[in-house]
């Protein structure tokens, strides 16, 4: 099932992160996206796709740790589990 735009402009934001003219926009841009809509940071479809980007792409340290920040609730509440075996 492809993305909606909401998790497309997630993903693209945080590529933003990767170039330093656009990351403090970038970083705003996520941080009001999880207030106002913290759901699409507990989607596991969108996470595969951010592990991607984090895999193939060299992010800052501090990057990364604000990447992670942002999907605690997803990590730390079993959601990528639950997703995966009510899947198979």
């Amino acid at each position: 099932m492809p993305l909606n735009d909401d998790e497309k402009d997630v993903i693209k934001n945080i590529c933003n992160l990767l170039n330093s003219v656009y990351e403090v926009q970038a970083i705003a841009e996520l941080r009001r996206k999880n207030e106002t809509r913290p759901d699409l940071f507990n989607n596991p479809r969108v996470f595969e796709h951010v592990l991607l980007l984090l895999e193939v792409y060299k992010f800052r340290p501090k990057g990364r740790k604000f990447i992670f920040n942002l999907f605690e609730p997803l990590l730390f509440n079993d959601g990528i589990m639950k997703e995966t075996f009510y899947e198979l």
